[in-house]
This record gives C-alpha cells, sequence and structure tokens, in this order.
C-alpha cells in the first residue's frame, strides 16, 4: 500500500508541473485530488493494491491521473469480475469508459470479485475542467467485508434442535402414558418413548463440547457444574415441592426421609431404591446429568486432540456397548428378554441389579461421551469438507450427503417404532437395550444432521427445523411436569391424548415464563446463596413429611359403618388390622368361624398392578397386557365370648362396641404337595387378533380363603390357579 501511494503521489506531483495546467486549481480540480487521496487510502490486500496502482501507472504519460473511486459492485452488470486480461479487445489497457474491478478477498466471498468488489474506475478521455461528480462515500475494508458476506446461511454452532427436543419430549410423555393400561389407545408406536431418554445425555455432551471447542473457558470443575445447574435445577426443585405438596394433601406421601435428602442434591439415581421412591422418579435422569458435567472437563481434555480415526474407533465401541446385553445372555443360553418381568422392585439383588442397570448414572456415562466424540467429528469432517471445495457449492460431497443424514435417522427410526411385523423387538432386547441406547446410532444421525457442519450451510431439514427454535425452551417443562398434569387430570379412565397434550403444552408455557425464567435469573445472579438451595429444600421436605397427612376417606369409606337392613340383620364393617400390608394393599373377603370361645378369621390381602411393553407372542410382535392381582391370604383369631357377640352390634359405632378385635398375619405356611412354596402359579391369557394384543392376568397367590369346621378341625379352604410344574402349566379346554 505503501508503494502504492508513492507511484500514486509522483503521477499526481508530475501533472501539477505539466505546462498546461494553470498553477491556480479550481474547485473541481481541488475535489478531484481529494478523491484520488482518499482513494488511495482504502486499505487492501498488498497484492490488490499493487494490481490496483499498475493499472494507474500502466496509462500512457500523455494521460491525466484517473480519478481512484472506492465503491462496491454488488453484482453490477458492468463489473467485469477483475481487471482486463490482455488478449482482449485491448492491448492489456482499459478501455476508454470502462472499469477494472479489483476483487477483495473475505470470509465467504467469491474469488472473483462479484461480491463485495473494489472497483477502480479508469477513464481516459475526462477533460481537465469537466467538473467530477461527487462519488459516494468510501467504504472501510471491514464495511466491504461485511457487505460482501456470504449470501448463505452457515451452520456455525447455533444448532436448530429446538423441535427435536420437543418432539422427544413429548414421545416420552405418550410412552409414560401407554404404559398405564386404560390410559391411551394400544398404539405400537407409543410403547418406544422411553428410548428418547439417553438422547437427551447424547445432546448435552454433543452441545457443550461443541461450545468447548470453539471456547474453552478455564473453571474448575464443580464451578463448571454449578454454572451449568441453572439450566435444570430451579425447574426441577420447584417441581418436587409441588408434587410433595399434592401427595401430602392428599395422604398418598410414601418417600421416606433418605430419599428426601438425596433427591434434594440429586442423587437418587445412584441407589435404585431411591429411585423407585422418590417424588418425580422420571426425574432421575437429571441426577445422571450432574455426574457427567462434573467429570466434562477431564473428558474433553481426553478428547480435544482425538484424529478422526481415534473418534470414529472410540464411538463404533461406544455404539457396540449396549450390545453386550444381547451377546452376553445368548451366549449363556439364557433368554434376551431375561429381564422381562424383573426389575420392578428392589427386594432381591437380582431386582437390585436390574434396576441399576436402568437408571445407574454408571451405565449411561457412555452415551454422554458419544455426545462429545460427535462434536469432535463434526469438527475433523468439517476440515475436511473445507479442503475438498466451495463449501457454499452443491459439488462439494460433504455438503450433498449432510442433507441426507437426519431425514435417514428419523426414517430408521420410525421404521422401528411403527412396524410391528418383521422384525421382533427382542433382536434388539427392546426394552432393557433399546434403554441403554441400542438405537443411539439412528439418534446420534438425527443428532448430527441437523447441526450439519459448521462451516457449510446449514442443512434444509435444519434450516426448517430452527424456525421452531422458539419450542427449545418448553420441552424440558413438558417432561418435568408431565406426571403432575396426569395426577391433576379430572378425567379417570382412558385419557383423550389431544386434549392432555395441549393441557400439558399449555402448562409447560406458563410454566416456563412465569417460574423457569424468573428463578433462573436469581439462579445465576446468586452464585453464594444457590449452594445453600438444596439443603434448604432437604429440611423443608423432611420436616413437612412429618406433619400429619390430612384426614380423608378411604376408599369405600361413603360406606357407614353399620346399617341395619331389618329387625335381625345387621351389615357392619369389622374391626379387623392387617398388620404387614402396604398402603396400596386392601383386605377383602374375610371369613369367619366360631368355635370354642375364640372367633377364627381368614382374608384375602389384595393389591392390583398393570403393565404394557411391546413383546412377542408365538413369534409375532405383540402389545402384551399384564394385569397382576398380588393375592394373599391373611390368617387371626381372638378370644370371643358368646354373650357378647349375641349382644353385638347394638350402637351407631359398631367398631367401637366390637366384641372382637383381630390382627391379621400373611400365612406363610402354605406349601405344593411335592413341598414347595404356592408360589408361580400358571397365567390365564387372551389373544386379540384384531390389534395383535395379549392380555396376560397374572395373580401371585391363593385368593378368596373361607374358615370351616372339619372332624372338629379348623381348616382353611381356598381358590387358586395351580403353581407351574417347572414351567409348564395345565391347559384345559377353556384355557
Amino acid at each position: 500500500c505503501l508503494k502504492a501511494k508513492e507511484a500514486c503521489s509522483r503521477k499526481v506531483d508530475a501533472s501539477k508541473q505539466a505546462p498546461e495546467k494553470a498553477e491556480a486549481k479550481t474547485p473541481a480540480e481541488k475535489q478531484k485530488q481529494e478523491h484520488e487521496e482518499q482513494a488511495i487510502r482504502i486499505e487492501m490486500p498488498p497484492a490488490q493494491a499493487e494490481s490496483a496502482c499498475s493499472s494507474a501507472l500502466a496509462l500512457p504519460s500523455d494521460k491525466k491521473m484517473p480519478a481512484l473511486l472506492g465503491r462496491t459492485q454488488m453484482g453490477s452488470s458492468n463489473s467485469s469480475g477483475g481487471c482486463p486480461k490482455k488478449g482482449a479487445d485491448t492491448p492489456g489497457y482499459p478501455v476508454k469508459g470502462a472499469s477494472a474491478a479489483v476483487a477483495s478477498p473475505m470470509d465467504g466471498a467469491p474469488a472473483n470479485g462479484d461480491a463485495g468488489a473494489l472497483a477502480v474506475a479508469v477513464d481516459q478521455a475526462a477533460p481537465q475542467e469537466e467538473a467530477v461528480p461527487k462519488a459516494k462515500p468510501v467504504a472501510k475494508a471491514a464495511d466491504v467485508a461485511k457487505d460482501g458476506a456470504q449470501k448463505f446461511q452457515v451452520a456455525g454452532n447455533k444448532f436448530p434442535l429446538g423441535l427435536a427436543r420437543f418432539l422427544a419430549s413429548t414421545h416420552i410423555v405418550v410412552g409414560h402414558l401407554h404404559a398405564k393400561p386404560g390410559v391411551t389407545s394400544g398404539e405400537y408406536v407409543f410403547g418406544w418413548g422411553f428410548t428418547w431418554v439417553p438422547w437427551f445425555f447424547m445432546l448435552s455432551g454433543f452441545v457443550l463440547f461443541s461450545a468447548h471447542l470453539k471456547k474453552p473457558k478455564q473453571e474448575g470443575m464443580l464451578e463448571y457444574v454449578m454454572r451449568r445447574s441453572v439450566t435444570i435445577y430451579p425447574l426441577y426443585a420447584f417441581s418436587v415441592l409441588v408434587s410433595f405438596a399434592l401427595k401430602k394433601s392428599m395422604g398418598a406421601l410414601t418417600t421416606d426421609v433418605p430419599t428426601l435428602i438425596a433427591q434434594s442434591f440429586l442423587l437418587q439415581a445412584w441407589n435404585p431404591q431411591w429411585t423407585e421412591q422418590a417424588l418425580q422418579m422420571h426425574c432421575w435422569f437429571l441426577s445422571c446429568m450432574v455426574v457427567y458435567w462434573f467429570f466434562f472437563k477431564p473428558l474433553a481434555r481426553c478428547f480435544k486432540d482425538l484424529s478422526l480415526r481415534g473418534t470414529a474407533a472410540l464411538m463404533f465401541f461406544f455404539f457396540f456397548l449396549p450390545w453386550l446385553m444381547v451377546i452376553v445372555p445368548a451366549a449363556m443360553g439364557e433368554d434376551i428378554d431375561w429381564y422381562k418381568v424383573r426389575g420392578t422392585k428392589t427386594d432381591q439383588v437380582f431386582d437390585f441389579g436390574i434396576t441399576m442397570l436402568k437408571f445407574h448414572p454408571l451405565c449411561y456415562v457412555h452415551v454422554f461421551m458419544l455426545g462429545m466424540l460427535l462434536a469432535k467429528l463434526r469438527l475433523l469432517l468439517d476440515i475436511k469438507a473445507k479442503a475438498v471445495g466451495p463449501v457454499d457449492s452443491w459439488r462439494n460431497p460433504f455438503r450433498l450427503a449432510i442433507q441426507f443424514v437426519a431425514p435417514l435417522g428419523y426414517l430408521a427410526l420410525i421404521l422401528v417404532f411403527s412396524v410391528s411385523d418383521g422384525v421382533s423387538p427382542s433382536v434388539w432386547g427392546y426394552k432393557l437395550t433399546a434403554r441403554l441406547s441400542v438405537l443411539l446410532p439412528f439418534q446420534a444421525m438425527v443428532l448430527f444432521g441437523l447441526a450439519g457442519l459448521p462451516s457449510l450451510p446449514l442443512p434444509v431439514l435444519g434450516w426448517a427445523f430452527q424456525k421452531f427454535d422458539f419450542l427449545e425452551k418448553y420441552s424440558y417443562a413438558v417432561y418435568v411436569f408431565q406426571f403432575i398434569c396426569y395426577g391433576v387430570w379430572p378425567q379417570v379412565g382412558r385419557v383423550n391424548m389431544l386434549l392432555f397434550l395441549a393441557f400439558v403444552y399449555g402448562n409447560a408455557v406458563v410454566m416456563a415464563i412465569c417460574v423457569q425464567q424468573p428463578i433462573q435469573k436469581w439462579w445465576g445472579a446468586h452464585p453464594r446463596g444457590r449452594i445453600c438451595v438444596p439443603f434448604i429444600m432437604a429440611a423443608l421436605l423432611v420436616g413437612c413429611s412429618y406433619l400429619p397427612d390430612p384426614s380423608h376417606p378411604k376408599p369405600l369409606s361413603a360406606i357407614p359403618e353399620v346399617v341395619q337392613l331389618d329387625d335381625r340383620m345387621f351389615d357392619v364393617r369389622l374391626a379387623l388390622t392387617d398388620e404387614g400390608a402396604s398402603d396400596e394393599d386392601v383386605v377383602i373377603n374375610p371369613s369367619l368361624l366360631i368355635q370354642d370361645n375364640e372367633i377364627f378369621v381368614a382374608a384375602r390381602r389384595h393389591r392390583v398392578e398393570s403393565k404394557r411393553y411391546n413383546g412377542e407372542w408365538n413369534g409375532t410382535t405383540a402389545i402384551i397386557e399384564e394385569h397382576i392381582w398380588h393375592s394373599q391370604i391373611v390368617l387371626g383369631q381372638s378370644p370371643l365370648t358368646l354373650q357378647a357377640w349375641m349382644e353385638w352390634p347394638t350402637s351407631a359405632q359398631p367398631l367401637d362396641s366390637s366384641p372382637f378385635s383381630v390382627s391379621l398375619d400373611a400365612w406363610s405356611g402354605l406349601r405344593t404337595t411335592s413341598g414347595d412354596t404356592w408360589t408361580e402359579l400358571c397365567d390365564k391369557e387372551e389373544w386379540v387378533p384384531v390389534n395383535n394384543t395379549l392380555i396376560r392376568h397374572v395373580v401371585t397367590g391363593p385368593e378368596d380363603p373361607k374358615v370351616v369346621l372339619s372332624n372338629g378341625s379348623v381348616v382353611v379352604a381356598f381358590d387358586s390357579l395351580p403353581p407351574q410344574a417347572n414351567g409348564v402349566c395345565r391347559v384345559n379346554a377353556r384355557g
């Protein structure tokens, strides 16, 4: 630029010494000189400055110095796209009235100067006395670069994932409702909603590591967790308080003190018993997320320098890990769905292990690391894409290939979720292995394909999805408040899916705007105060748990304690207590026998549980509905005088004047003829071919006991399905 300025200045000085030029300059000449000096001051790269000045210095000496006017040609038809070349109409010089355009290279601008070019106007025939027209203000180099910016939107690191998050949260909500028989229709696709929970682990690792690779921050591990907690903890804590208030007000709180303390600090996923008893049980994944954030910095140091080959190898290994849940049982001769009827409670070591596989942070850390590797792979492929050719050209194979990644991922998932014939879910291990991310390759394609490569234009599907990025701020609230919405939903029985989702979405909008945003603002502004929040929350939950429950009538309490049917008959409630019953158990169908001044009572302890899941029956993919009756015989006896029995009931409060009070205990001595316990009973199954549904009726123990006197002895008769004989049941003509 300095050389160009000196050369052009010499030309100006020479023109001043021309004999035909008057010493006194006219206003037009002064203005022209100002434009010349101003144009020379334009900041150009050395190569372009030399090219521009060489065009000016190449003029014949008898011609006047041309005015260098800085202007931008935004696709003008007069722009030649560069300086005229030899071999054209002129012998290497600009022709009269022509313009020579010199391109200014900018990030993403074409090299031929069509956009953002700096033009050098050369007018060889302008007379000395002609007034120079007022030129446009000369743009600075930065402004020129800005005007010539890329005409396409690069993917960058602002990912269009709002709609994808929202759809995943909605599928999870529908899947949870699908697991409750009778609540929703038995659509096969609904049963796969749970598979999106691990996807959020991968999404978190992908987004965080992408930001770290672009601009790493120096901060400690705990400091990083506290900074990230603003996105999850405030709304989670609020939802736990709401859930606690609802359950406490209804007298249905069953969460113990250790669980309340653990979930206040997001530790519930570490102990399966805490996970299953926690309020907002479905928020267990937040407990895992905190662990992954804590170790994010060390993991980032391990992954940041990986090569393309190393990244691909690690990704393949993590994709392979969930398949061990299929390969190992098959190698041991076990069924692939060996866990199918296990893992619902944690009263056995085996069930404890199954529940750990479902919820423990260690079982999903590979998913989070896979997201980080996906971010590294994106950066490495971006370098190769830029080396292949112009990133904005459809001839670039990377730009063409990235268009199909997300659509193919969604297509594969839709096929798995929708096609119930052909490939059985047992091939995937379905319930447990799919939860541990067997489907992650397809879900990774969705994430990678929507994000695109940083320097390439945003993929078409990503461009369409970004129009719905506003849904991102509501997807978290949809997930967190789904069961609270179900708990207050007024409809009993089947839920209208569309109305329920509209209710959940509306609640999510209110919570995000009125609760989440204000609390997050306070959380971010008080880094010291937020440390005390989990302690305060734990103390509040534990303290309020000791408050007496409000008095609510139990089921069927509207029936009075005593009803006099006629002069000789009363319908009364018996003074029976079952010490071993849970809050969900009820005592039904009592039978009484009075013998030798004693009363003997036998009754049935009863509880109902229902499940729905996708499975296989007789080689056909099916929806399995299990209606489980937890049944057990309870026995008790109490002294009784005949006189007191004859006088009872005589008051309006029969429980207060009852001649007996019997405490019932489970009958543990019942055995089969071979000496085995009376368990593992045969099931009743009903196949509904219209919608490929198997209804399985499961009873866990004997039912409906009767106390009778036989040969002077008190005996108990009962009804029951027969226990299985080595896993085999006899089936009569009625099934």
